[in-house]
């Protein structure tokens, strides 16, 4: 067992509830302490940013807990590497690129232990940060959800997570507000397919593929956001300044996730999750009523919504190539029949499953229409579901890899978890 820092970027504004979780981490923080371990858990506002100095008072918090391990999701938490001996594991969440303090990161490559969710961030963070392949190790993910079959359904489609889209990422806006000639425009929409296409693509390639001014000889300064570059010319400034990589690809990832809930709402779909549904308008009247603006984000509460559904449907970010949401193995932990976008992993972390799968909004609501109107289908699905998350991925499974990765014992002795 060890003394662990557990930090994390949290969305999460619940009246009443400062020192709130959402389901994940809720489970990850609970599987730690039950395996006798001590955790201090630090939760913030910061995300994808340089993160100011620690405080003094939190530093000193920091040092007199004098943990074993620092466990980092998407590094959001304070420089500590230098004030800290111990090993520090940075914990993928969301696309490397969205890792705060990239600097500290391309600074000091190895003094950090990578966990990945999808192999595709190995290139990423070898690249963007230096790493050492060594320590970079991929991990699947865990769930803590049981199925409960003495609970009636109550929702056809369920899905719980956020709208994604933050109003200064909205570039269709930028350009219909003017200022941008018909060639420009031409190169910033050939741009938006190429990175939807391409998610891994970087910011070079890009430029080099649209034929706007890249020069690889002319690296300026790198920053937290993106890597900067100097020019040749001012031509193309502003398709330059509106293909930011990151903006793009949580553009695409709105519009997937807004389309396909939109193909399948009039079948019964519900939607919970973050109070930024209700922050803007979606263009479509439908998904507004289908929004159940209770505030969820317990585990209990997932878990209830999950067991009260016949389906609960994924729709994942578009970085998200070979690897997938948390709410994957969730839903496959529970009553609901798992509809989702496919994702080449599933091939073998869930080998011998047939789960539902789509490849647009269209197949999308042929999958989920079919399910609703066979049962027998949708239940034995359901148990095949159940059968290999408790044969893989609990919390168990999960923690014998983090031993294994860090060298170290995260576990009391005879402790059940």
């Amino acid at each position: 067992m060890a003394k662990i820092l557990v930090a994390f970027f949290n969305g999460l504004d619940v009246t009443g509830d400062p020192a709130a979780l959402p389901c994940y981490y809720e489970s990850f923080v609970k599987g730690l302490t039950k395996a006798g371990n001590e955790v201090m858990v630090m939760s913030h506002k910061f995300f994808n940013r340089l993160m100011p100095d620690i405080p003094a008072d939190l530093l000193s918090e920091v040092k007199k807990f004098s943990p074993d391990l620092c466990y980092f999701f998407n590094n959001a938490f304070y420089d500590v590497s230098k004030v800290l001996d111990c090993p520090i594991v940075i914990h993928e969440a969301d696309s490397p690129r969205f890792y705060s303090n990239k600097k500290n990161l391309i600074e000091n490559p190895d003094r950090y232990i990578y966990f990945i969710g999808q192999e595709c961030s190995r290139k990423v963070i070898m690249s963007d940060y230096g790493a050492d392949p060594r320590n970079i190790f991929y991990v699947p993910l865990f769930t803590e959800v049981r199925a409960d079959s003495s609970v009636e359904f109550t929702d056809n489609i369920s899905f719980i997570g956020s709208n994604f889209i933050l109003k200064e990422f909205v570039l269709p806006n930028k350009i219909c507000k003017g200022g941008v000639d018909e060639e420009e425009k031409r190169k910033i929409i050939e741009g938006y397919r190429i990175v939807c296409e391409n998610p891994d693509i970087e910011l070079k390639e890009l430029y080099e593929s649209l034929d706007i001014g890249y020069e690889s000889a002319k690296v300026a300064k790198k920053t937290e956001s993106s890597v900067m570059y100097t020019f040749g010319a001012e031509k193309y400034a502003k398709a330059r300044k509106m293909l930011d990589i990151p903006a793009l690809i949580l553009l695409h990832s709105t519009e997937k996730r807004l389309h396909t809930l939109s193909a399948v709402v009039d079948l019964g779909l519900r939607i919970y999750g973050t109070t930024n549904w209700g922050s803007s308008y979606y263009y479509d009247s439908r998904l507004n009523f289908a929004y159940d603006p209770q505030e969820i984000y317990t585990f209990k509460q997932n878990q209830d919504i999950y067991n009260r559904s016949k389906i609960g449907i994924n729709i994942s970010h578009k970085q998200a190539t070979d690897g997938f949401s948390w709410r994957v193995c969730d839903i496959m932990a529970s009553n609901a029949c798992l509809v989702t976008d496919y994702h080449s992993s599933f091939d073998t972390l869930f080998e011998g499953v047939e789960l539902p799968v789509y490849n647009d909004e269209y197949e999308a609501r042929e999958v989920c229409k079919k399910l609703l109107n066979d049962e027998s289908r949708r239940r034995e699905i359901v148990l095949r579901c159940n059968e290999i998350i408790d044969k893989k991925y609990r919390f168990r499974h999960f923690l014998k890899i983090a031993e294994e990765y860090t060298g170290m014992t995260l576990h009391a002795p005879g402790a059940e978890y």
